[in-house]
């Protein structure tokens, strides 16, 4: 996806004599629960024009494939509308019918549905589901590009004000380096967006927040009493549930 982001963001820009990010946030990839939890996913997506309040009906925006799900007409080839409209009815037909009365029964609630459902907002499913998930992961090394594995470890995710308490108590010499640990840690220990990250902290665009996580990894690269620093603080801010 970094590939794909990257390399689309490049020729857009070229195409159209721009500069600057494309896209806004990280990419995120959520588990799901196929069985119980993909059509309620499916259905998310499909509302999401009517719930930016683009069109009234998910079939009047044309750059959808709900036409696909609920219109006998051929999808194309990278398309499988089957996987979830069998989760319906064995009979196509009956299944498009039954798939388009429940998005239409969802519309206002499905945010909801799959917000309560989520967890530790990498997970979609039931408790027993994040349980094995959890079981499976809690052995395997850690990526500074997927945080959220340490969040699914830890049973929990840290809130921006406690990053931010954390930091400020032990770094009390430098106001400049505590917020940029803090900024830092709030990208790396939580799923929070670019955005949501650089409204809390205030006088900073959702660029800066990268931009700063960049500096940081640098210099604790090539400073050994930072690293130490980050270590320790790391472990205080994942150590207790918020």
């Amino acid at each position: 996806m970094h590939c794909l982001n990257t390399s689309y963001a490049v020729y857009f820009n070229a195409t159209r004599k721009r500069a600057g990010p494309l896209y806004q946030g990280r990419f995120k990839a959520t588990l799901v629960q196929e069985d119980r939890y993909l059509h309620y996913l499916s259905c998310y997506i499909h509302l999401n024009p009517v719930r930016a309040g683009i069109v009234k009906s998910p079939e009047a925006y044309p750059y959808s494939s709900y036409s696909f799900f609920i219109f006998k007409k051929a999808p194309p080839k990278w398309l499988n509308a089957d996987l979830v409209l069998s989760m319906f009815d064995k009979n196509t037909s009956r299944a498009r019918q039954l798939y388009r009365q429940f998005v239409m029964d969802s519309i206002g609630k499905e945010k909801d549905i799959i917000k309560s459902n989520t967890r530790n907002e990498i997970v979609l499913g039931d408790e027993d589901f994040f349980q094995t998930i959890k079981e499976k992961i809690v052995n395997r090394a850690e990526d500074p590009e997927i945080p959220a594995l340490k969040n699914i470890k830890q049973g929990f995710e840290p809130t921006l004000s406690h990053i931010k308490n954390t930091v400020e108590g032990h770094v009390k010499d430098s106001k400049r380096d505590a917020r940029s640990l803090s900024v830092y840690f709030s990208r790396k220990c939580t799923q929070k967006t670019l955005n949501e990250i650089a409204m809390f902290f205030g006088k900073m665009q959702y660029t800066g927040v990268s931009q700063v996580w960049r500096r940081v990894e640098r210099r604790r690269r090539e400073e050994r009493k930072l690293e130490a620093l980050i270590t320790r603080l790391e472990a205080e801010i994942m150590k207790c549930q918020m």
